[in-house]
This record gives structure tokens, C-alpha cells and sequence, in this order.
């Protein structure tokens, strides 16, 4: 085949123009329908299954900067929120399992203790460790959020649609709350958010601060699939740098959340640590029952 100039350029343009246009294709579809992306077509998406720990930390402290110990910047304050998250790419699901902070645990040189104070003696690795140690799990990575950039980081989505199941009103000076919620559907504002997870005045106590926890993840995958928040994703990312300690990288988050954002309802699963409420020297305590949390572990976390 000949080709004069005038082809020559029409053939190169056209070839240059239809690898953009692939490009563009499967960058569409890295970001929208991840799972029908071949293997080493993806681009923003995880090829990975993933074990992940999150955790909100009750304890705001000044100026918003962590403080520093063993060499590692650190939030030093009780977890509130501890999650374990499981992303499994490969089957296209998502599982979480809510640990209650009043879970009971040995810490070694402390006794029995609240699974929430680990993070106050040496912050998430020492969680990530025990939470291991309990579920019997390694955990890839973890994310640590202080409730302060979790308030932030909700005023930046255009907060969240829940609904209050009753009246919520409680006051704590030391512990820097004034929650006064109404019962209903509502857009809550950062603030009012984080007042929603963070009240456990009920007959229910921790586990239906638990429970409002899922309510809350169910409401922010919703959000998720704005497209005009997932847009925001990276402003997002750098606005929580100050909020947020991970060892995740930014690419790695954003990997995450392309992925999070196409996983439909119905592989999606969320529940709480089995067990009952206990008592040990006049301290309450929620008590992990071995063969429920056997099997749970077994469907979350394994094939």
C-alpha cells in the first residue's frame, strides 16, 4: 500500500486520536465500572484484596497537630470509632465489621483493659497489632481520622443525610460535647455528624452507638456516588492531610475510593464484633463470644 503525505498524516492523526480515545475509555471506565476492566487495563482501581483498620479518635487536641512518640506522629487519645474493613476486589464486595470500643482485651503490662485505650499507650500500630491478635486477621494498613477533620471533612462533602431515631441531647465540658440532635431525617452538618456517632446515652450504650456507625458508613457510600464528591476526591485528600495519619499513600486512597464507589448494595456488608456485655470489677465491658466471631471472621475476611 502507498501512501502520499496527505494520507500519511491522516492515517497517524487518526491512529494518535483513536489511543486517546481508548485511553479516555478506559480511564472512564478504571473510574465508573471497575470490574469489567481487564487486568492490566487497570489504572485506578485495586487489583488487591485489602484489610483495613480504621479509627476515629474522641480526643481533639490543640491546634489539631498530633503529637509525636516512638518517632511516629500519633493521635493520642482513646479510639471512639475502631472498624475493620475488607475490600476484595476480586469478588467485587466490601464487609464491615464494627469492633465496640468497650470490647474487653489483655493488654500486655496493663491487665484487662478497653480495646479503645490502645491507641492512647502508642497509638494505631499497637491497635492494628491487637486487633490482629483478636480477629485473627492481618491487617494491610490503617487510617486514623480525629474527629475534628472528620467534622471538616463532612462541611466539604455538603454533609450527610441521616436519620436521628430520638431525641439526643447530652453535655460534657470536659470532653469538649454539646449534642443536641432532633429526632428525623435530616442533612446533618459536620459537627452535628460527628455529635450523631459520638452519643452513647441510650439503653443501648456503646453497641447502638455502633449501630448509628453503620447508618453513618451506609450514608457516606451513598455519598460517595455523587460524582461531583468523587470529583473533589483529591482536594479532598490534601484537605485531610492535617486530619488524617495513614500509611496509606494518596494514590492508594484514591485507588480505594474508585473502587468503594462502584461496589453495589448487595455486596456490601456490614456488622458488629459478636458478643455480650460483661462485668469485671465494676467495669462494663463487651465480651467477643470465640464461635460467632469464628464464622463472621471466616465470611468477612476469607474465601
Amino acid at each position: 500500500m502507498v501512501f502520499n503525505n496527505k494520507s500519511k498524516f491522516s492515517f497517524w492523526a487518526g491512529l494518535f486520536l483513536l489511543c486517546i480515545g481508548l485511553t479516555l475509555i478506559f480511564l472512564s471506565l478504571n473510574v465508573y465500572i471497575p470490574s469489567i476492566v481487564p487486568e492490566k487495563f487497570k489504572i485506578l482501581t485495586l487489583t488487591e484484596r485489602k484489610t483495613i483498620l480504621f479509627l476515629g479518635v474522641d480526643e481533639v487536641l490543640q491546634d489539631n497537630k498530633p503529637a509525636k512518640a516512638s518517632n511516629d506522629l500519633l493521635w493520642r487519645g482513646r479510639s471512639d470509632t475502631i472498624i475493620l474493613l475488607s475490600i476484595d476486589p476480586g469478588k467485587n464486595r466490601i464487609n464491615v465489621l464494627n469492633i465496640p470500643r468497650d470490647t474487653r482485651i489483655k493488654i500486655d503490662g496493663y491487665d484487662i483493659e478497653k480495646i479503645n485505650y490502645l491507641n492512647a499507650i502508642d497509638g494505631p500500630k499497637l491497635t492494628k497489632k491487637y486487633v490482629e491478635k483478636l480477629i485473627g486477621v492481618k491487617v494491610d494498613h490503617y487510617i486514623e481520622i480525629n474527629l475534628e477533620g472528620a467534622s471538616q471533612f463532612i462541611d466539604e462533602i455538603g454533609g450527610i443525610v441521616l436519620k436521628v431515631p430520638h431525641r439526643m441531647q447530652y453535655t460534657d465540658v470536659a470532653g469538649m460535647l454539646d449534642i443536641n440532635l432532633h429526632p428525623g431525617i435530616q442533612l446533618l452538618n459536620g459537627k452535628q455528624a460527628v455529635e450523631y456517632l459520638r452519643f452513647r446515652h441510650d439503653n443501648l450504650g456503646d453497641i447502638g452507638r455502633v449501630k448509628r456507625q453503620q447508618e453513618f458508613i451506609k450514608a457516606l457510600f451513598k455519598k460517595a456516588l455523587d460524582p461531583v464528591v468523587f470529583v473533589k476526591a483529591p482536594i479532598l485528600i490534601n484537605s485531610f492531610n492535617e486530619a488524617i495519619l495513614t500509611d496509606l499513600k494518596p494514590g492508594e486512597i484514591i485507588k480505594i475510593a474508585s473502587f468503594i464507589r462502584n461496589v453495589p448494595a448487595s455486596k456490601r456488608k456490614i456488622a458488629i464484633l459478636p458478643g455480650t456485655f460483661g462485668e469485671l470489677n465494676g467495669v462494663s465491658f463487651w465480651i467477643p463470644t470465640k464461635k460467632e466471631t469464628k464464622e463472621i471472621v471466616k465470611e468477612f475476611f476469607y474465601d
